[in-house]
């Protein structure tokens, strides 16, 4: 693969008959790139490859950043596989060789700085391939740090597949096929900055990813922690923030100050862990439509206890019968961001848009269509911009002839 053919656009690169590394590649000419790893998922062989962060990426406007985007080729050597964390196979190995080929694209890029992103098993990837570029920054969320500590059977499934091993491969045996255990790899000086982020319910990357990667992290390395919560599980937040963090990350001249996550804190050892776990709130679930409502009862209206900032999530139930085509319910919320903030607000959160109706002022649609809907919105608030409350009327066609009913509507304060 010669640097001189490496155009915008989708790269397959054959390690085999049979195994090939796909990159779809956007060259903006930018100073900064980012490279995104996938988590699991993308299990149907007619249904790759598949990238993630393009959706999440369509709303950074201009050329501030070049996008690769990395399809992980251990996932041909068996179809059935829905994880392999690029960690390779028996016949690929794809940690020796994805560096080189990241490198070449950088190359290209003529990039000054490198961002590697992922969640879950992608932030695995993102956490080690940084390692081969001094300087780079990661942004990983909810990483597996030790492959064999990983629960369910998507470890053990890797192992034999891939390794041909008849159950899960121990913790040496592992690391003496593939870099299985970034506490290890940690635990030296590694010249790149790392934001970790873990959502606070997923206790089993808490307790047996990130606490382990904490009690050995050298001292020197340079390392944010942020610890919320963002949901129930394996949960990530939502890519406003995510979007957050790269606006500043890209603005900043030196990541080395590391200030650009609000909220997160040096990761020193275990204390830094429990620190960060104990500015992670409680999720707060205000019932705002407990009986069924109909249609004309609206627009309603209705303030929270407290004022709301962070991540909003809009949970309801609907039942729909007749032509309700086009139809959806609008989420007025009541923001008041200072001027300061107001830009900010409508940059981060994608899903909120402004009306040109000041009654209406900052508002997001659920959809609904036909039979029984349930509705769970996410809403970013950036700091700066409180929420007291939110009204709630139906937008949609005037002459619809049909019936909603909402039977259920909660608001859950994350953070």
């Amino acid at each position: 693969m010669g640097c001189a053919d490496l155009d915008s656009g989708l790269h397959v690169i054959p390690h085999s008959d049979s195994l090939f590394t796909e990159i779809l590649y956007d060259n903006r000419n930018a100073p900064t790139t980012i490279v995104f790893f996938n988590g699991a998922g993308f299990a149907s062989s007619a249904t790759r490859p598949g990238f993630t962060g393009t959706s999440m990426m369509k709303s950074v406007s201009g050329d501030d950043v070049n996008r690769i985007y990395i399809h992980d080729a251990t996932l041909y050597h068996d179809p059935s596989n829905s994880l392999t964390w690029y960690a390779g196979c028996s016949e690929l190995q794809l940690q020796r060789i994805l560096p080189e080929i990241i490198g070449k694209f950088l190359t290209v890029s003529e990039s000054q700085r490198t961002i590697f992103f992922g969640v879950s098993g992608g932030a695995y990837a993102a956490l080690y391939y940084s390692t081969h570029f001094p300087g780079s920054l990661v942004l990983a969320t909810n990483p597996q740090t030790i492959l064999p500590k990983y629960h369910g059977w998507e470890f053990a499934k890797f192992s034999r597949t891939c390794w041909g091993s008849a159950e899960a491969l121990s913790i040496e045996s592992a690391k003496a096929k593939f870099a299985a255990d970034l506490t290890e790899i940690y635990s030296a000086p590694v010249d790149n900055y790392v934001y970790y982020l873990n959502n606070a319910s997923d206790t089993h990357h808490v307790d047996e990813h990130l606490r382990p990667f904490a009690r050995r992290l050298h001292k020197d390395n340079h390392v944010q922690v942020l610890i919320r919560n963002w949901g129930e599980g394996l949960v990530a937040p939502v890519p406003d923030i995510f979007l957050d963090v790269i606006r500043r990350v890209v603005g900043d001249a030196a990541w080395s100050n590391m200030a650009a996550l609000p909220g997160s804190i040096p990761l020193k050892d275990e204390s830094s862990v429990e620190a960060s776990l104990s500015e992670a709130s409680e999720e707060e679930r205000f019932e705002l439509i407990e009986d069924p409502l109909p249609l004309t009862a609206f627009p309603l209206e209705t303030r929270f206890p407290k004022v709301a900032e962070g991540t909003l999530v809009i949970k309801s139930d609907f039942t729909v019968s007749g032509d309700v085509a086009s139809n959806a319910f609008m989420v007025s919320l009541w923001i008041e961001p200072s001027n300061e903030s107001l830009d900010l607000l409508l940059k981060q959160s994608n899903s909120i848009r402004r009306s040109n109706d000041s009654s209406i002022g900052f508002f997001v649609l659920l959809p609904i269509k036909e039979g029984e809907n349930t509705v769970a919105h996410k809403v970013y608030i950036p700091q700066g911009c409180p929420v007291s409350g939110f009204s709630i009327r139906h937008y949609g066609k005037s002459e619809a002839s049909g019936h909603v009913e909402i039977k259920k509507l909660a608001v859950h304060l994350l953070d």
